[in-house]
């Protein structure tokens, strides 16, 4: 029987074997969704990260307490009154008695823990036979039918992507992590000179914490972070996100092992901090790694992306050999803290044992960086700044202010100015850009809780590119500005309201010119929510979007969704969503966030004119096991095939189906 309908199954079966608390609940618990809908992914990470290697309260200082836990100056204050007042916490749940907000103290809750026995006495294999975390996940992910690369043979390798996870960690004593990732489509390579052992990509580490001088070692792969991330920004999410305080202040963490599945920000080889003196420690780290690349004329550019379809590929496959050093020396009290940061970069030149005739190669190339970072934190105040430069003397500056106006209501301001040709290859900061390069910004936010009903953000950014960037011929320059308030109306009942606007400069050519010319783009976007908690497990939520974007004539994208959520603890949970979109241009898509299974984090873009519905059902079982079924289906008026190129195919209509299977020891 004919149709016009194409069925995809994604077909998800999760078996996990661990103790942990599950990421999607854990975000959800802490963050509301609008907030998750703002967040990066490095934002999320970085929570994640916390969440899952918690900081000993009675060990953080204010400042730290500050910065890691995200708390302001009111906060913090509440904090230090009780210190004074009653001493050193003795349960987690003592933060229940603080003066804060709800949603504060499930983020500190989650971010803290209280040591309950000297785990210094226990011996090698008690502390061995009882970790924080242990669990090994396995994720195997089908799509049918097959798309188009598949059924013409353009993609060689099987139809199924999968992932591994293990974990073994005992927090502030040992760390062991292994993660392997292969993409659907992408052949199985093994080939010891090019590091490649089979998988798209492989990554672990095994860390110590605490052996005598050394307060950390680190063998695998890891992260290094520092200042405002001008040199080392890994694991940072400084950025225009969800909160104007928290995105443009962060704490200092140094040497984290990287656990995620991308294949990018990360270094690969040794690393250890030193505690030299109760106030003075350094870190130093060696790193070598295989990088992909693709060649353009006499150039290489790296690719974190590559995806080897066929055979043909295995050439640009870790191609290009990158050796790092490098390090900081540092001083810290309880008020101050400075950083000397270096690091040296050199890449090789790429090989030549290519399946497309590629003769050409780009010479050696090398990289330094050192910058000179501080913080300071008197009363009310908190500063933090970093001085970078690179090996041809450009430079990068990036100075914060952070202050407690008055009880409620806290002020941030950020000035950035990063040169032309600047070069990190291990940078992340404030940046308007996707690179810390070729940009000036002056960005100031405000944070607003007059009282426990209402929830004020907004920013204002002013930003400039001096040079030309990618398809504009020359600098440009913008500002955005963003409102997010939530009020409570009564228990029980909440409205949130987003608006904002961007207006950046673009080199435009319209149908009746070859000649680009200069012009601005601008959007505006909406969003209003209202939430009622109809019972004890039963909330429901109707939301509308409104997005516009303006270039040579304006256009307009909305959406209407309603969610309905069950959530018993004890047993069931089911989540649902119907959606209604419209927008028939890519600059008004529209983003909404949508629950999904465990690991899997859903903000897709709503483009084109349709609907959307999904049901999310979880049933709990036995000693903390569970199942979970999630089920979408996707309706385009506006096509007759979903996607494009080697991944299209016919119909106008998207099922995907997930299961995933969770069992606890």
């Amino acid at each position: 029987m004919k149709t016009n309908l194409t069925i995809l199954f994604l077909l998800l079966m999760n078996i996990c074997i661990a103790q942990m608390i599950e990421d999607e609940q854990l975000l959800s618990k802490v963050f509301s969704d609008e907030q998750l809908e703002l967040m990066s992914q490095r934002e999320i990470d970085y929570w994640l990260e916390l969440f899952h290697h918690p900081k000993n309260i009675n060990k953080l200082s204010l400042s730290d307490a500050q910065v890691i836990l995200a708390l302001t100056y009111d906060e913090v204050e509440v904090l230090t009154n009780y210190r004074k007042k009653f001493g050193k916490f003795v349960l987690v749940d003592e933060i229940d008695r603080l003066n804060w907000s709800i949603q504060t103290k499930e983020r500190v809750k989650k971010a803290i823990y209280v040591a309950k026995i000297d785990e210094s006495n226990m011996s090698v294999k008690q502390r061995w036979l009882s970790p924080d975390q242990h669990y090994l996940m396995l994720n195997t992910t089908m799509k049918y039918p097959l798309s188009k690369g598949f059924t013409e043979n353009y993609y060689q390798g099987v139809p199924l992507s999968s992932q591994l996870r293990f974990k073994w960690k005992k927090r502030n004593d040992y760390s062991f992590a292994l993660n392997l990732d292969h993409n659907e489509g992408e052949i199985w390579f093994w080939n010891h000179k090019q590091r490649s052992y089979g998988v798209s990509h492989a990554s672990g580490h095994i860390s110590l914490y605490n052996k005598g001088i050394f307060s950390k070692i680190c063998l695998g792969d890891y992260q290094m972070i520092s200042g405002q991330g001008l040199v080392f920004g890994g694991g940072y999410f400084l950025g225009k996100g969800s909160d104007p305080i928290l995105s443009v202040i962060r704490g200092q963490d140094g040497i984290r092992e990287y656990a995620s599945m991308s294949n990018a920000g990360f270094m690969r080889g040794v690393a250890t901090s030193i505690k030299i003196t109760k106030n003075l420690s350094t870190d130093l780290f060696l790193s070598s790694k295989r990088l992909n690349v693709n060649f353009k004329d006499k150039d290489f550019t790296i690719n974190n992306s590559l995806v080897l379809y066929d055979s043909t590929l295995i050439g640009r496959k870790n191609n290009l050999s990158e050796t790092l050093i490098g390090g900081r020396l540092g001083w810290k009290n309880e008020t101050f803290s400075t950083h000397l940061n270096f690091m040296q970069v050199n890449y090789s030149t790429p090989k030549q044992d290519l399946n497309h005739d590629i003769k050409l190669s780009a010479e050696t190339q090398s990289i330094r960086n050192m910058s000179l970072d501080m913080s300071y934190r008197w009363k009310n105040l908190y500063f933090i700044s970093e001085v970078a430069n690179d090996l041809n003397n450009n430079y990068a500056i990036s100075t914060s202010l952070f202050i407690g106006l008055l009880k409620g209501v806290d002020w941030s301001v950020l000035y950035r100015d990063y040169d032309v040709a600047y070069q990190a290859p291990y940078s992340y900061s404030v940046s308007e850009g996707s690179q810390v390069s070729n940009e000036q910004g002056f960005y100031m936010g405000f944070k607003v809780n007059p009282n426990k009903k209402l929830n004020m953000t907004f920013f204002f950014d002013v930003f400039k590119f001096p040079s030309s960037t990618y398809l504009n011929n020359g600098g440009r320059e913008g500002n955005e500005w963003k409102l997010n308030t939530s009020y409570v109306l009564k228990k029980g009942q909440q409205i949130h309201f987003v608006c904002s606007y961007k207006e950046k400069g673009r080199y435009y050519a319209n149908d009746s010119s070859r000649v680009k010319q200069y012009t601005q783009e601008h959007w505006v976007k909406y969003s209003l929510k209202y939430s009622l908690a109809v019972a004890k497990f039963l909330n429901w939520s109707v939301r509308g979007l409104v997005t516009q974007y303006q270039l040579d004539q304006w256009k307009t994208g909305y959406m209407f969704l309603q969610d309905v959520g069950y959530n018993n603890p004890m047993k069931w949970s089911v989540f649902t969503r119907i959606a209604m979109f419209y927008s028939p241009s890519y600059e008004t898509r529209l983003y909404a966030y949508e629950k999904n299974l465990r690991y899997s984090y859903s903000f897709p873009p709503y483009y084109g004119i349709g609907w959307k519905s999904y049901i999310l059902m979880k049933y709990k079982f036995g000693r903390g096991n569970s199942i979970q079924v999630r089920w979408a289906y996707t309706v385009f008026n506006d096509r007759q095939s979903v996607v494009s190129t080697w991944n299209s195919r016919n119909g106008n209509t998207i099922q995907e189906v997930g299961v995933q299977l969770f069992l606890k020891i």
